[in-house]
């Protein structure tokens, strides 16, 4: 009895955990085209977005919570808000992102 319960509760949580992510893997429709910039060789930094529109650069904080693989120069569309944090890169604004998508 205890071992159906458990794998219940595996199941359950793998199940929860699953539609949790797979909201964040849709199509961004109505986001701004960019594209992905490796910057891992500047002190603090990591990947950024450049966006195509006006060649504003942006720092996403929280990247890894997508299930996204950046690349040099991947094209996405992205949404996003202002972050209120600093920069230790300096390259670009501080974004939490919303919805990204290489759809």
């Amino acid at each position: 009895m205890k071992g159906r319960i458990f794998t219940l509760i595996i199941f359950l949580s793998f199940t929860m955990l699953c539609l949790n992510t797979c909201k964040k893997t849709g199509p961004c429709d109505d986001g701004v085209k960019g594209s992905f910039k490796n910057l891992t060789g500047l002190d603090g930094c990591g990947w950024v977005i450049v966006l195509e529109d006006n060649n504003q650069v942006i720092e996403p904080s929280n990247l890894n919570d997508f299930m996204i693989v950046p690349s040099e120069d991947k094209k996405i569309w992205v949404k996003y808000e202002r972050a209120p944090l600093a920069s230790i890169c300096m390259v670009g604004e501080v974004v939490i992102i919303n919805c990204i998508s290489d759809r």
